[in-house]
């Protein structure tokens, strides 16, 4: 019954420190495999664009805010 009341919850620092490791691996192999580089850049937009998602659409709003 909770699953289904609670909502969507934002963890920051993994998200963060996901965002980080794919950024500095990216840097450390693209010396030898330079198509790296535009996966990293897919990546990381992916993941802002469904983290926006999941917020916007999947987050209960403040009952003062709205």
């Amino acid at each position: 019954m909770n699953k289904k009341i609670t909502s969507y919850q934002v963890d920051v620092v993994n998200k963060t420190a996901n965002v980080v490791l794919v950024t500095f691996m990216c840097m450390i192999y693209s010396a030898g495999i330079p198509v790296i580089l535009p996966l990293g850049a897919i990546c990381v937009v992916s993941r802002y664009i469904t983290n926006k998602y999941m917020i916007i659409h999947h987050s209960n709003r403040v009952e003062g805010l709205t």
